[in-house]
C-alpha cells in the first residue's frame, strides 16, 4: 500500500482507457440501485471469487444475479450482504477493460480471437459482443456456446485481440495475425523489479493483467459499487501486485 504511483510502462496511452474521473456520478452505483443490489456495506459481509470447476455449477433461485452469469454458467464472483446472496461473472468484463486499456476499440467492431468453451471463455465472448465487438472462435477441447445465436468469423483473418483459455496457443499458431495476445494463466515470476515489469510488457500478456482487471470489476460491479470511483487504476493495482510479489519472494 506504500506504492502510490503506477509504473509508467503499464499506463494506458489510449483514449479508450476505461478509468473514469472522480465525480459524484457513478454509473456502477446507478446500475446497482437499478438491480436492487445493496449500495452500502453491511456489518457482516462475505466476498468470494470462484474458479473451475465451481463457476459452472452454481445455479440456484436462492441467489440473485446482477448479470447473465447463471445463463452463461459462468458465476465467478459472490457476495453475501448479511441478508442474501448475490452473484456475477467478471471474467469477461475484466478482459474487455484490459483490451480497452491497451487501445482496442471494441465498440467499433474489434474482433476477438478466442480458444475454448469453458466458463471464462463464455463470459469473455458474451462481454465482448455486448461491448460492440465481434468473435472469431476456435473450439479447443469444447465448442464455445452461448445462450443465444452469434456469428463466429473465420480464424484466418486479422484479429484485434486474442485469448487462449486452454493454453494451446503458445506458438501463436491459432491466430497468427493477432495484434495483441493474452495468456490468461500466470505462474511464478523471478528476478528483480525490472525483470518482473518487463515480463508484463511482453506478448502474450501475462495472466496478471486479467487477474487485476477482473478483480477491479468485482469491486465495481458487485462488492462496493458505491466506491467505484475511488478504486486504484489497473496500472496502479498491477504495480502494487508486482512490488508485493517481489517483497514476498525475499521471504520464500
Amino acid at each position: 500500500m506504500a506504492i502510490e504511483d503506477a509504473e509508467l510502462r503499464l499506463v494506458s496511452t489510449s483514449d479508450s482507457n476505461p478509468v473514469e474521473p472522480l465525480t459524484s456520478e457513478n454509473r456502477y452505483l446507478e446500475e446497482a440501485a437499478r438491480r436492487h443490489l445493496p449500495t452500502q456495506c453491511l456489518e457482516n459481509e462475505v466476498w468470494m471469487n470462484l474458479t473451475a470447476p465451481l463457476k459452472h455449477q452454481l445455479a440456484s433461485d436462492a441467489i440473485s444475479t446482477i448479470d447473465d452469469s447463471m445463463r452463461l454458467q459462468s458465476v465467478n464472483t459472490l457476495r453475501w450482504d448479511g441478508q442474501a446472496w448475490w452473484c456475477a461473472s467478471v471474467d469477461g468484463s475484466g478482459v474487455v477493460a484490459l483490451a480497452l486499456h491497451h487501445g482496442v476499440d471494441i465498440k467499433s467492431g474489434a474482433i476477438l480471437g478466442i480458444v475454448g468453451g469453458g466458463g471464462a471463455a463464455r463470459s469473455t465472448a458474451d462481454a465482448w459482443i455486448k461491448a460492440g465487438g465481434k468473435i472469431s472462435a476456435l473450439p479447443g477441447r469444447r465448442p464455445l456456446e452461448l445462450p443465444y445465436v452469434f456469428e463466429s468469423l473465420p480464424s484466418t483473418g486479422t484479429v484485434d485481440f486474442s485469448v487462449d483459455f486452454e493454453g494451446s496457443d503458445s506458438d501463436d499458431s491459432q491466430f497468427p495475425k493477432s495484434r495483441l495476445r493474452l495468456n490468461p494463466t500466470y505462474g511464478l515470476q523471478s528476478g528483480d523489479l525490472e525483470t518482473r515489469f518487463s515480463a508484463l510488457m511482453t506478448q502474450p500478456l501475462d495472466g496478471r493483467w486479467m487477474l487485476a482487471a477482473q478483480h477491479l470489476e468485482a469491486w465495481k460491479r458487485l462488492w462496493t459499487p458505491q466506491y467505484a470511483n475511488f478504486l486504484p487504476s489497473l496500472e496502479l493495482l498491477l504495480t502494487q501486485l508486482v512490488h508485493a510479489e517481489n517483497l514476498l519472494a525475499k521471504y520464500a
